[in-house]
């Protein structure tokens, strides 16, 4: 037994009384220490930030057309590869963080967390010669001081796109044999191709087999789109030519409300129209063969 004095008072208190008093004051002092570390190691962390990838923004695809004989209303959305990884760097410790994205879900947002920090961040979705995606890269940078940072990520490429609207067509491809794919939804036969070359197009229409060709040299970031032109007389239809013609394109994806609206021609042809943001097109191409004045409208030549 220990005698213990407070005050004048005396308690007889067990042994094991003292024990355990004793070992919770060692339990004490440990919390109070691991306490401190924990503090000194909150104090010592990054802060950190999410980075959200809201979209993607290509240049504007530029079109090809020698004359403005025809307007035809774009359906195409972009081929893009599945998935793609963009790296983050940070510029003042060399540190790399990966992300893997998917283009076509980036609309809805990829996001990784990183260290407060100056960063510049890269992707190539690169392809062959002749893709059925769209291959591009995209680089930039941005300064992450915040706990949440979107940024529109800007991608360019230097591939050209070749489109064949699939009406009476039998099958496209090049000079190589390289056939153009079909599109999902059946309306196109396209191709991405690396600028800076010259292709012969072959486009074989579905009444007689017969071949039609047009000769090509692809510049970067530029769609070239072809019709089939067809003429009917009593002895019934009678294709005419392969028809190069502009073909409205636009990358992000616009809603198109019809208005149930029509424009006519010189020639009485009439056309339904639809509106594009504050602009109107034309949804069918021009069928007219002369102009206001009745000059004759230049065909264009195939070989």
């Amino acid at each position: 037994m220990v005698k213990v004095t407070i005050f004048t008072r005396t308690f007889i208190l067990p042994h094991i009384s003292f024990t355990m008093n004793k070992t919770t004051y060692l339990l004490l002092v440990f919390l109070l220490g691991l306490s401190s570390c924990m503090q000194e190691a909150t104090d010592g962390a990054p802060e950190l930030g999410k980075v959200t990838l809201s979209s993607i923004v290509f240049d504007k695809l530029e079109t090809y057309s020698p004359t403005s004989r025809t307007a035809t209303l774009s359906e195409w959305v972009h081929v893009l590869p599945e998935e793609a990884e963009v790296i983050f760097t940070n510029k003042a410790t060399g540190q790399e963080y990966p992300l893997t994205y998917h283009p076509y879900d980036l609309l809805k947002g990829a996001a990784i967390v990183l260290p407060y920090g100056q960063y510049t961040y890269y992707t190539k979705a690169w392809g062959p010669e002749e893709s059925r995606y769209l291959p591009y890269k995209l680089n930039g940078e941005f300064d992450l001081n915040s706990s949440n940072l979107d940024i529109t990520v800007n991608a360019t490429t230097k591939f050209g796109l070749i489109t064949v609207d699939a009406t009476h067509v039998k099958e496209a491809y090049l000079e190589n044999g390289k056939p153009l794919h079909l599109s999902e939804n059946g309306k196109f036969y396209y191709l991405y191709i690396e600028k800076g070359t010259s292709r012969t197009l072959s486009v074989v229409e579905a009444f007689n087999s017969q071949t039609l060709q047009q000769e090509i040299t692809l510049k970067g970031f530029h769609h070239y789109h072809f019709k089939l032109e067809l003429e009917e007389n009593e002895t019934g239809i009678n294709l005419v030519k392969l028809s190069l013609g502009e073909f409205h394109f636009d990358f992000s994806n616009v809603n198109i409300d019809g208005e149930e609206q029509t424009v006519t021609d010189a020639e009485g042809n009439e056309y339904p129209i639809v509106k594009i943001g504050d602009q109107y097109w034309m949804a069918e191409n021009l069928r007219s063969t002369t102009y206001c004045d009745g000059e004759q409208i230049p065909s264009i030549p195939f070989l």
